[in-house]
Formats: structure tokens, C-alpha cells, sequence
């Protein structure tokens, strides 16, 4: 955790976006430690948490500005048919096969799996007064596969995706244009 302010190269007046939650349990001690030391860099940070009591949890920390916001993705699956929270990037159809039924499948992620997690976060940045919609940087999660998200909500070309725990047997999906083409960067110290 010392680490993180060099791997992910916080800076002050940054936004960034904390994966938080472990098991639907309201209290995730490390996702709260990274919040504190991501505000100790005089950071901003939107945190993105499972259920309603993790949201409130966060929320009644007395963070104050320096919290933009939070996304509860339980409260996104009530509010949006076809959303199901932590649904990774399927398998697409090789597009020069079938190029229609990639074109669709793609889509379909988008609207309903990707849509609704951005639309929140352009909220919240937009209330903060940010007119881009991107973070600056990601702290991302080994036990959700969350990084198809995480790589179209960081900026292009300077953002940086960041994991922090242990990732061995671990599998995380992305659609390798979204991070090859906007040269996003993402850290995986652990990764075996």
C-alpha cells in the first residue's frame, strides 16, 4: 500500500475511481486505506461500491469534497433493466467471421453492462465541475473482473489502472483496442 502513490503516480488535484467491496460486506479495510491515502495526496476520489451499506458506510466517513461521489452498482441493477453488476466482457465473435453479430454483441455490453457504471461517473464528475468524463487513475480489485470497466472509465494515453493485492489464479477480461489504441496503462505487480 506505501507503494501506491509511485506505482499510480498520484498527484494533487487528481480524480480517482476505488473499486470497493469484498463479499457484500459493508466494511472493506483495505478499499478504506487507499481512500485515506489517495486523499493524503490531496487527491479526489469517486468510489464504486456492490451494495447500498458499503455506499452508506463510505459515505458517513466524513471524507467531505475530497469524496466527488460514490456508484452503488446494486442500485444501478435496480434502476437498469439488463444490468447486472460485475458482469465481465463476454467472449466476442471473431468480427472476421461475423462481423453483424460481433457488432451487436459489443453493443450490447456497452448499453447494458458499461452505460449505466459511466453515466453515473460523468454525473459525479460533472457536479464536481470536470467536463471530461475519464478519471485519472483506477484502483482496481482482484476478486471482481472489473477491468473492461476500469480501462474505457481511465483516460486515454495518461491514465493508469492500478492493482494493488495478490492476483495470482486470477483472470480479467478487456477489449484489448479500448487499451491498445488510447494507450491506457495498466499495473499488475502481482500477476503471475
Amino acid at each position: 500500500l506505501e507503494n501506491l502513490v509511485g506505482k499510480a503516480r498520484i498527484e494533487p488535484g487528481m480524480n480517482m475511481l476505488v473499486w470497493y467491496g469484498v463479499d457484500r460486506q459493508p466494511e472493506d479495510l483495505l478499499a478504506l486505506q487507499i481512500i485515506e491515502l489517495i486523499l493524503e495526496n490531496c487527491a479526489q476520489v469517486i468510489v464504486i461500491t456492490d451494495t447500498q451499506d458499503q455506499q452508506n458506510l463510505v459515505e458517513s466517513m466524513g471524507y467531505g469534497e475530497a469524496l466527488l461521489g460514490t456508484v452503488c452498482l446494486e442500485t444501478l441493477a435496480d434502476r437498469q433493466q439488463g444490468f447486472i453488476a460485475h458482469k465481465t466482457i463476454p467472449l466476442f465473435t471473431d468480427p472476421r467471421v461475423n462481423h453483424g453479430k460481433f457488432q451487436s454483441e459489443y453493443q450490447c455490453f456497452m448499453n447494458d453492462q458499461f452505460e449505466p457504471i459511466k453515466k453515473a461517473v460523468r454525473q459525479i464528475l460533472k457536479k464536481a465541475g470536470y467536463e471530461r468524463v475519464h478519471v485519472d487513475r483506477v484502483i482496481e480489485r482482484p476478486h471482481n473482473d472489473t477491468l473492461a470497466h476500469s480501462v474505457l472509465l481511465v483516460k486515454p494515453r495518461t491514465g493508469v489502472i492500478c492493482y494493488l493485492e495478490d492476483m495470482a489464479g486470477k483472470r480479467f477480461s478487456f477489449f484489448g483496442p479500448h487499451l491498445s489504441m488510447m494507450r491506457r496503462e495498466v499495473q499488475m505487480p502481482t500477476a503471475a
